[in-house]
């Protein structure tokens, strides 16, 4: 599929008799698909096809009257006064007329197609119930392509389809137009549109389309919904809905993001705080985690510091058990081999247990003083080696 394919529906005189379709690739000039209807009742059956690309009828114009008028004034009431301006020229009652308008022309002038109410009613009908995406229901000679102070001429299907500038469309017989010849290149020349050999009268009708230019039937009370459009709308408020979710989820993310930061930023403070503490000595710190790696390796490889590492090691399997307890401060005293630590629970009872686990290990742990408040409790933990 291109975006240059439209889906063409010829009708017959009536929404019951065959409808010929075809997929038109207006890029290529070329017949992509097609087929034919035993009625209008069997619409629905295109649907698939019409949603992925636009879809237009075409109606017989012979159905269709095609005239000018003239207005006072390009306001809207007096569009709406058409069908009072036209009432001598028609043979029916206006009320059982559908007026469709052209776009301006310029002083006032403008092209008026008028057909039966419900000729038109009973397509409209037919085209809801099937729910296809029609963008446009036109006059077959309408779609035409047209050069400026010409007619133009296709034959198709034994009819002769007229096309005149100024949006004028007329639908002749043989005979008929033998009869007005003179009459019509007499006002004006007429252009005829060559047919190839082998194509349908559809598919001719297709090599030479200008749908901008032609007025659709379906303006006012017969203007059909776009089911796409009207999918489109329905989901409207559940989409903005969602991205409203989205967008603050999405807030919600980044808030806890500069949370987070703002928490390791303060964590690595801490570090750096205490890494001080326990290397005075130090002058540039830019990794303290590293630094205190590279530094108890040191330790240990001179063996300066292995009651230190003693202690250590055999506490690692208490502090692993409690890992909601937090160290905050370190101090070991090499001379009498006491290790005190700041430590940070949910409780004392947490506290507790972590000194009943230290001393399980074989360890001489003592539990000092603590205190408490809303977000935790703080405490004094002295190991003393065991030699």
């Amino acid at each position: 599929m291109t975006m240059d394919e439209v889906m063409l529906l010829w009708g017959g005189r009536a929404p019951d008799l065959p409808i010929e379709w075809l997929i038109w690739d207006r890029g290529n000039a070329c017949r992509v698909d097609g087929g034919e209807l035993h009625s209008g009742r069997e619409l629905a059956d295109l649907r698939s096809l019409a949603l992925l690309r636009p879809c237009y009828l075409l109606l017989p114009q012979e159905q269709v009257l095609v005239t000018q008028v003239k207005l006072p004034t390009d306001s809207r009431a007096a569009r709406q006064a058409i069908p009072f301006q036209l009432e001598e020229q028609l043979c029916d009652d206006p009320d059982r007329l559908h007026f469709a308008v052209g776009k301006s022309q310029g002083g006032g002038r403008y092209t008026v197609l008028v057909i039966s109410r419900q000729l038109l009613q009973g397509w409209h009908d037919l085209l809801v119930s099937a729910d296809l995406p029609i963008k446009g229901v036109f006059a077959d000679a309408q779609v035409l392509e047209s050069e400026a102070s010409r007619w133009t001429r296709l034959d198709v299907a034994g009819r002769v389809l007229l096309k005149g500038d100024d949006g004028s469309g007329m639908a002749l017989s043989q005979e008929e137009l033998q009869q007005l010849s003179d009459v019509l290149e007499g006002e004006t020349p007429i252009r005829t549109l060559a047919v190839e050999p082998g194509d349908t009268p559809l598919v001719s009708l297709a090599r030479h389309l200008n749908l901008e230019r032609a007025i659709d039937l379906m303006q006012g009370d017969f203007r059909l919904r776009d089911p796409v459009r009207g999918l489109l709308q329905r989901w409207r408020t559940p989409a903005l809905l969602i991205l409203l979710l989205a967008v603050l989820g999405l807030t919600q993310v980044a808030l806890e993001n500069y949370r987070l930061t703002q928490q390791k930023h303060e964590l690595e403070q801490r570090v750096e705080a205490l890494y001080r503490e326990a290397f005075p000595e130090a002058r540039k710190i830019v990794n303290p985690r590293l630094q205190m790696q590279r530094q108890l390796e040191q330790l240990r490889q001179n063996r300066l510091g292995a009651p230190l590492l003693r202690v250590l090691d055999r506490s690692v399997a208490a502090f692993q058990q409690r890992q909601d307890i937090r160290l905050t401060a370190l101090r070991y005293d090499a001379d009498d081999g006491r290790l005190a630590l700041e430590l940070e629970g949910p409780d004392a009872e947490s506290l507790q247990m972590l000194n009943d686990r230290l001393q399980s290990e074989g360890l001489n742990s003592e539990l000092g003083q603590f205190s408490s408040d809303k977000r935790a409790t703080r405490g004094r933990l002295t190991i003393t080696e065991v030699r």
